[in-house]
């Protein structure tokens, strides 16, 4: 697997968060989504199912070999990633929301995965 970072956060602490959580999250790498998450989470999958615990990522079916990071945005208690996976011949757009437990946005307390959409492609 490998991943693209943005290279666009260095100067918001908050963007960076957003990236990183996100990555992990799309990664499903529990062991860092764990000090990251709030207790109390709440996750809105793209198939419709809403998971409260990050031991249910499993449920979470997107399979991809690139992950590109395009933009991460936060403000206030909230933020935003948009993201680019390709597996094999398809490139889709994967956007996810979140809302941080508190105006710290050192924890995320909700997050909504967006149905990844394909690309379209001109020539």
């Amino acid at each position: 697997m490998k991943i693209i970072p943005s290279q666009t956060c260095g100067n918001s602490p908050k963007n960076q968060f957003v990236e990183t959580y996100s990555i992990h999250l799309l990664t499903k790498n529990q062991n860092e989504l764990n000090n990251l998450t709030d207790s109390a989470i709440m996750i809105q999958l793209p198939n419709g199912p809403v998971i409260n615990s990050l031991t249910d990522l499993d449920q979470l079916e997107l399979a991809f070999e690139t992950l590109t990071c395009l933009v991460s945005i936060a403000h206030g208690r909230h933020g935003s990633f948009l993201g680019a996976i390709r597996q094999k011949d398809s490139e889709k757009l994967i956007a996810v929301h979140y809302e941080f437990k508190t105006l710290k946005a050192d924890k995320i307390k909700h997050v909504t995965l967006f149905e990844p959409l394909p690309i379209s492609q001109t020539t």
